[in-house]
């Protein structure tokens, strides 16, 4: 009984002036809070936390800047991930980024910095592949863009 229980209860979920709703996970790094996409112009956002706090005036202020130039974001991804797409892809990479990718998630670090581990993800929306191009940062260093579908 007890499990089933624990099975329905619902997850603790806030209403965030910035993020919209988001419901707090327990992932294998610890808790961290997610904004589940449910259309093409709104991105999956998961915000580390320590427990069960919302998310700090550092982690809105490191989403916004981000988010205020994505052109700027996908410059710092452009190195990794253009060869990737050229390689799956067979197909140069356009000129505008924008002609075939959208942005589509960001993983926020606990403390707020981009000097710390963090991921950005774009999604690829040309011919309908799906294919999700996750870019990982480690110590505010891209180390790898992986391709999901």
């Amino acid at each position: 009984m007890k499990l089933l229980k624990s099975l329905f209860k619902a997850k603790p979920s806030i209403e965030h002036n910035v993020f919209g709703r988001l419901i707090l996970e327990n992932g294998k790094k610890g808790p961290y809070w997610i904004h589940e996409s449910y259309s093409c112009d709104d991105p999956t956002i998961t915000i580390d936390v320590l427990s069960s706090e919302p998310p700090s005036e550092a982690q809105v202020d490191f989403y916004k800047e981000i988010v205020s130039d994505l052109d700027q974001a996908f410059d710092l991804v452009r190195g990794k991930l253009v060869p990737e797409y050229e390689s799956v892809l067979n197909a140069k990479f356009p000129d505008s980024w924008r002609e075939v990718l959208v942005f589509a998630g960001i993983g926020i670090p606990c403390d707020g910095k981009r000097s710390s581990d963090w991921d950005i993800t774009f999604e690829l929306v040309k011919d309908n592949y799906g294919y999700l191009f996750n870019c990982y940062f480690e110590s505010g260093n891209l180390i790898h863009v992986g391709i999901d579908t």
